[in-house]
């Protein structure tokens, strides 16, 4: 069964979005940093749309589970490097452990991932769909409420501080 020009239109739109990124960084440009940010964001938002239909693909062969963790790993390890360095650059040196370089990049991150990178998937599966409301299966409770866990508590332990 060949696939219709239309249903490859967003995977195409998705590689679009990461090509001038790629290009102009194997071309060595150094740019004005509001448009190197703005193609930055635009390849990570075509990578994220690519990393999910992956996942989708992988889940034909494994569990839903499996699929979606090797999704949160791949989604959350480049951060994770970014924070072993600053880490490991605070052990070595207090100065820099004072910066706190290690902590505003990881929460920095998380507040990235869990306010725009969720939304902007939802929004536009809200938009491809016209659906009002999420429907999801009673097996995936347990990843909801995860995922619900930790900003619950960070808003408890704010309230009492205050």
């Amino acid at each position: 069964m060949t696939p219709s020009p239309r249903s490859l239109a967003p995977l195409l739109g998705a590689f679009l979005l990461i090509a001038p990124w790629l290009v102009l960084h194997a071309v060595g440009f150094h740019g004005d940093p509001l448009h190197v940010s703005l193609l930055t964001g635009l390849a990570i938002l075509g990578a994220a749309f690519l990393l999910s239909w992956g996942a989708e693909l992988l889940q034909v062969e494994v569990s839903q589970a499996f699929a979606l963790a090797l999704l949160a790993l791949i989604a959350v390890l480049p951060d994770y490097a970014v924070d072993a360095v600053f880490a490991f650059q605070a052990g070595r040196d207090p100065a820099v452990a004072q910066q706190g370089y290690a902590v505003a990049n990881m929460t920095g991150g998380n507040r990235l991932l869990i306010g725009l990178g969720w939304t902007s998937v939802m929004l536009v599966a809200w938009w491809r769909h016209g659906a009002r409301q999420v429907a999801l299966e009673r097996s995936q409770v347990l990843e909801l409420g995860c995922y619900w866990w930790r900003p619950c508590m960070r808003w408890c332990c704010r309230s009492r501080e205050s």
